[in-house]
């Protein structure tokens, strides 16, 4: 099949070109408040005991790099890189899709994660990697084995600690009994991810193998890839 790599879809052209452009004058915006920020530093240190190096400085600590300005600048940057990976996955779909109109038969589906996919019917299953330039395509009894795993990736606790007492004076003594309870609370959060992996006999490319997010409509999802494809 002939099919377009992202860098020559039409919207995927479009989509680098105007990251390209943004990143760019936003990098030229960056750079020019770094000059000016160094600037006013140095100048306003230069002319600290007048009122003009004050105001100086004070330019200097608005343009700091975690400043207001600086950190608007990196979370714009940041919105042009998440737009340009939704368009890559938008051309994913889109290879997903021409590639089942044309090569599975019958009723299909289909599912991807990031930039790869993987579509099923009774009769056969395609397997995409839009970044590898990959398509691999089997017959159902190719299929020798399918497995399905959820994951343990990790932990986290958040933990905190309450500690509350008083004392009790002793006559005029001036010394005082006291005690202290500590309370603690701890709060575990778990971190899953789903392995989909299928094995075949086809020599070339005997493998297929997809992690997923950890969610109840991935775990759908497998579930029926996986009640569908397993032999």
């Amino acid at each position: 099949m002939n099919l377009p790599i992202f860098e020559q879809w039409d919207k995927g052209a479009e989509a680098i070109l105007r990251h390209d452009r943004t990143v760019e004058e936003l990098d030229g915006k960056e750079n020019m408040d770094k000059m000016i920020m160094l600037a006013c530093l140095v100048f306003g240190i230069l002319t600290s005991f007048f009122g003009i190096g004050i105001v100086l400085l004070v330019i200097a600590f608005v343009l700091r790099k975690n400043g207001g300005f600086r950190t608007k600048i990196r979370q714009q940057i940041a919105a042009a890189n998440e737009e340009l990976t939704q368009a890559r996955y938008q051309h994913t779909d889109y290879l997903a899709e021409q590639v089942g109109a044309k090569l599975m038969i019958g009723q299909w589906a289909w599912f991807r994660t990031a930039r790869k996919a993987l579509l099923y019917s009774n009769e056969r299953f395609i397997y995409l990697d839009a970044d590898a330039s990959l398509l691999v395509a089997y017959n159902k009894s190719d299929i020798k084995e399918v497995y399905r795993e959820r994951v343990h990736t990790g932990s986290h606790t958040n933990a905190s600690s309450n500690t509350f007492g008083g004392a009790t004076a002793i006559g005029d003594t001036g010394l005082s009994i006291g005690g202290a309870n500590t309370n603690t609370n701890s709060n575990t959060t778990d971190f899953y991810e789903w392995h989909f992996d299928v094995l075949t006999n086809y020599l070339p490319y005997p493998k297929v193998s997809l992690v997923l997010t950890d969610s109840p409509s991935v775990e759908n999802m497998i579930g029926k890839a996986y009640a569908i494809l397993k032999p």
